[in-house]
């Protein structure tokens, strides 16, 4: 950063988002605020990041929201769909298991084999032993999406396991709802590219660094779960109201567009 500003080349910070526990606003810093005092503007994501920015006299900056909202409706928008996960779904209820890690898949699991409804599972690690840790709790007859062979496979089963990269934002597009791992351990996966189908989310209890997730909770469109019991009431609450739920859910969405034209039309008109 300091070699950039030394060969004069401007410095934007994109989507920039802050909390009170970082470095740079802890009383008495002065090397941290320095790093951040040599962008030329910030575009950030929420209010709180811009009062943040300007309780240490930092004042080139703007509320513009974040770009990854207009990200995935440009991906929805350009959606290649998938025939075989079409003829998966068959027109039944599917629930879409988003980059799992195993704390997630041990609440996740009896809900699976009580074999209620049909489960895309698309795990964070997709390596044979753990694709085959998670078979052997299966209960039910299960196809994974490398060993597809025929339609007639697809039709039997009613867990897909997504072992292949790529399929995972897709497969959202035929889910009635997600479930987003990460969140026992602090990386909560991707809960924009569900949502933007209209898909209400549900994913583990730490998600303090994700505003999105905050967002969607406030807006009572995601749940926050710690326990079986806890998944299973949240699976049937939005079960009970998902129609009503993803035509809220893409509203929300497209309210928050427009983060990408906002930062280019400044950087081109104000700072010319």
């Amino acid at each position: 950063i300091f070699e950039a500003k030394k060969n004069n080349i401007e410095l934007f910070s994109i989507s920039s988002i802050f909390r009170t526990n970082q470095n740079y606003f802890k009383k008495g810093a002065k090397f941290f605020p320095s790093i951040l005092q040599q962008f030329d503007y910030f575009f950030v994501q929420n209010k709180s990041s811009l009062e943040l920015l300007k309780s240490i006299n930092i004042t080139n900056c703007i509320v513009t929201g974040d770009t990854r909202f207009d990200r995935v409706i440009e991906n929805k928008n350009n959606l290649t769909k998938n025939k075989k996960i079409e003829l998966f779904k068959n027109n039944e209820k599917v629930i879409v298991i988003g980059s799992s890690w195993p704390l997630d898949e041990s609440i996740l699991l009896p809900i699976i084999n009580e074999n209620k409804f049909k489960f895309i599972i698309a795990p964070h690690d997709i390596s044979e032993n753990h694709i085959i840790q998670i078979t052997k709790k299966l209960e039910h007859p299960f196809l994974r999406y490398s060993k597809i062979e025929n339609d007639e496979q697809l039709i039997s089963v009613n867990i897909l396991i997504l072992d292949t990269i790529g399929h995972l934002a897709n497969a959202y597009f035929y889910g009635d709802l997600a479930y987003i791992g990460g969140g026992f351990s602090g990386k909560l996966h991707n809960i924009l590219e569900p949502a933007v189908f209209g898909l209400p989310v549900i994913f583990g209890p730490k998600h303090n660094r994700f505003p999105e997730a905050e967002f969607f909770i406030e807006n009572k469109t995601a749940i926050s779960v710690s326990s079986l019991e806890e998944l299973k009431n949240a699976i049937q609450l939005f079960d009970n109201n998902k129609i009503k739920l993803r035509k809220q859910i893409i509203e929300l969405i497209e309210k928050q567009k427009g983060a990408a034209s906002k930062i280019v039309k400044f950087v081109t008109s104000e700072l010319s």
